[in-house]
C-alpha cells in the first residue's frame, strides 16, 4: 500500500509528518455518459447473442432488432397509451408515498 504522508524534519531533528492531498478522481462528464450507453449495447448484443444461440423462438424472446421495428412500426398505438399510463402511475407513486 502506497505511503500517504510525507515526512519531514525540523531544524532540531524532530519528524513532522503532513498528509499528501491526492488529486480528485471525479469521471469526466463523457465518462458519465459513456458507462451506461457501453452496458446498454454490451446487454443488447448479449440478449441478441443468446437468442439467436438457443435458436429461441420469436414468441418467447424476440431479437433486440424485431422488438425496435416493432417499436417504430406501432409508435402511434404505443404514444396514444402514455398519457393514461403516466397518469396512473402518479397517481399510484403519490397514493403510496402518502400513506
Amino acid at each position: 500500500m502506497a505511503d500517504l504522508t510525507q515526512e519531514t524534519t525540523t531544524r532540531h531533528g524532530e519528524p513532522i509528518v503532513k498528509p499528501i492531498k491526492l488529486k480528485s478522481t471525479k469521471p469526466s462528464k463523457a465518462a458519465t455518459l459513456a458507462y451506461p450507453l457501453i452496458a446498454i449495447a454490451i446487454a443488447v448484443v448479449i440478449w441478441w447473442i443468446a437468442v439467436k444461440l438457443f435458436n429461441v423462438p420469436p414468441y418467447i424472446m424476440p431479437t433486440p432488432d424485431a422488438v425496435f421495428i416493432t417499436f417504430i412500426q406501432k409508435f402511434t398505438l404505443i404514444a396514444g397509451h402514455l398519457g393514461p399510463t403516466a397518469t396512473a402511475t402518479a397517481i399510484a407513486t403519490t397514493r403510496g408515498y402518502a400513506t
